[in-house]
């Protein structure tokens, strides 16, 4: 280091001047050098970097690294690794405190491959050994020359693959650390958890026949794990695919009684397993059956129970909030209805069978039938109108007073033939045989009588016709025209017929009681016309007389009810004769006159 004074002259324009020195520091620039440790270096590889740098007469104050991998530090000896393999050129700078840079020192690293360090694990549970698989890499061109495995601080193994049990639960940090013949390391970690295994257990209900078991899982686990999976077999392969369950209260029937051997495997979300088996004895269950009396209100109903000689006990509800103990009770129902019985059969063994039966207290039935008013010579229909809360009416028995029964349906049909007043019985009877009764009587109405007269008979369109009503009996009528008009409901319709043709116009009575009556006449709506004719003729002797007969046909429109005759002889004679006699007119009208 050396020093100097620099001095400089100002001179203005006019002369003046002023002088300034100032001393001038010239450092000695430091002397760059550092070494690499160890050489060759490793990948991934701890490299130490020293620095030998050295200045006259003052120190080093800074340094610059740049080890050749686009990686920089600024400390004097610092550490460093890289991720590589290769050759790279490191290059220092160092300065001093009046920041006067040495010449920069390079040095060419060569960084050779190492071993990638890798490892697996089997389970992790406790009293499982767990099974430990290298899989680590060499170097390109190189191989791993040894290992060494840190399993925490309960042991450590230099085995390629080694099998370890950890004495207890926790996590173990393992190391696996493997070298190369060129000393390079290659190490990794894992945390181990070691878990503790579940305790397999369960319990089950009452196991009988017939019935289902129920099982309820008890398993524990440490507060750190959680049971996940439950596999069940209850050693009952016939019944197929029902024989297995993976619930974790499960339950199952049993068909037959034996042992049947039921084992439980339970594994925690970390695959750690325990087995619970249990011989399990299943016990026959007792029969449960019954029938009963069918029983109308009022009377009392038999339970009928055979029982075995394996039963204990009986318990029965009779559904009325009534039970008995005994095995055949008797039982009386105050009111009628259905009713669900249940028998409950416990058996020596304390196995239980129950059944259920809904038994029916028939009702009494009610009995009754309308009674509206019947005519004579028509035929009536009965209408029953008996009913019953339960069950069904199946049988009817009509008696009437003094005449033939009908028949035994529910509405049968019956002709009066005479009017009256008649009482008739009713019987019905229910389908478990429950009757009642009823009496009643019917009235008997003689039916009206049609009869009606018309003015006039016939004529030309339009006719008006007046209607004379000559019926008795009647209370409502109907009249229909037969030419296709709107019917009539008064007593003495006047009706116009407005076309040609023969109309039957008929008459419709109904009594107060419903019986009813009809009959008909024929109108001809026609110009009125007036022909007879002779469609046959005869003559004979009988007692010195001599008879002429001949047959006459009403041809016309009109009734006929006078006709001139004469007869011509062949003696020239004449005979003449007056007919006053009614000839109808259509196919009616028909006359044969002797004269």
């Amino acid at each position: 280091m050396a020093l100097y004074f620099a001095q400089l002259i100002v001179t203005a324009a006019n002369g003046c001047r002023d002088t300034v020195i100032h001393p001038v520091k010239i450092n000695t620039p430091p002397i760059v050098n550092f070494s690499i440790n160890p050489l060759p270096a490793c990948e991934n590889n701890d490299v130490v970097f020293s620095d030998l740098s050295s200045v006259s007469g003052d120190t080093i104050s800074e340094w610059h690294w740049d080890f050749g991998d686009s990686q920089f530090d600024s400390i004097k000896n610092p550490l460093h690794r890289y991720t590589a393999p290769g050759q790279y050129t490191v290059t220092l700078t160092s300065y001093s405190p009046s920041r006067c840079s040495g010449t920069p020192v390079q040095q060419i690293i060569d960084v050779k491959a190492s071993p990638v360090s890798s490892f697996t694990f089997s389970s992790t549970c406790l009293d499982n050994i767990t099974q430990f698989t290298n899989n680590s890499i060499p170097a390109p061109s190189s191989s791993i020359d040894s290992v060494y495995w840190s399993f925490g601080s309960v042991g450590s193994s230099n085995i390629y693959n080694p099998d370890f049990l950890f004495p207890a639960a926790g996590n173990y940090n393992v190391k696996l650390t493997v070298i190369s013949p060129e000393g390079c390391i290659g190490k990794d970690s894992l945390t181990v958890p070691v878990h503790d295994r579940p305790t397999a257990n369960f319990t089950n209900s009452l196991p009988c026949t017939n019935d289902t078991v129920n099982f309820t899982n008890s398993s524990t686990t440490d507060s750190l794990s959680h049971i996940i999976q439950y596999t069940w077999n209850f050693g009952d392969p016939a019944s197929g695919t029902l024989n297995a369950s993976i619930i974790q209260d499960p339950s199952h029937p049993f068909n037959s009684s034996q042992t049947f051997t039921v084992s439980l495997i339970v594994a925690t979300e970390y695959g750690c397993k325990d087995t619970a088996v249990v011989n399990l004895m299943v016990h026959p269950a007792p029969t449960a059956s019954f029938d009963y009396t069918p029983t109308c209100k009022g009377d009392l109903m038999q339970f009928i129970n055979q029982g075995n000689p394996t039963d204990a006990a009986y318990l029965w509800d009779f559904g009325d909030t009534q039970g008995n103990i005994v095995r055949e009770p008797i039982h009386y129902y105050v009111n009628d209805g259905i009713y669900p019985v249940s028998l409950k059969v416990t058996s020596n063994m304390g196995c239980e069978t129950e059944t259920t039966m809904n038994v029916s207290v028939s009702p009494i039935p009610s009995a009754n039938f309308s009674t509206m008013a019947a005519c004579m010579n028509s035929n009536y229909i009965f209408q029953d109108s008996s009913s019953i809360n339960a069950g069904s009416i199946l049988h009817w028995d009509w008696n009437i007073q003094g005449l033939a029964s009908p028949d035994t349906v529910s509405s049968p049909s019956y002709l009066f033939t005479q009017a009256g007043t008649y009482p008739v019985k009713l019987t019905v009877t229910s389908d478990i045989g429950c009757s009642n009764s009823i009496t009643k009587s019917i009235d008997v109405h003689a039916p009206p009588v049609s009869s009606f007269s018309f003015n006039p008979q016939f004529g030309n369109p339009p006719l008006n016709v007046t209607i004379t009503d000559n019926s008795t009996g009647a209370g409502t009528f109907s009249w229909d025209f037969g030419d296709g008009s709107n019917t009539e409901t008064i007593q003495e319709p006047i009706h116009l017929f407005m076309d040609t043709g023969v109309f039957v116009i008929r008459q419709y009575v109904v009594s107060p009681f419903g019986c009813v009556d009809s009959s008909s006449k024929n109108i001809y709506v026609i110009k009125p016309l007036l022909d007879i004719a002779i469609t046959g003729d005869s003559s004979y002797f009988e007692n010195n007389y001599f008879h002429v007969v001949c047959k006459l046909k009403n041809l016309g429109t009109r009734t006929i009810d006078n006709v001139q005759l004469e007869a011509k002889l062949e003696n020239g004679n004449t005979i003449r004769e007056t007919l006053n006699d009614v000839i109808p007119n259509g196919p009616a009208g028909y006359k044969t006159y002797f004269f």
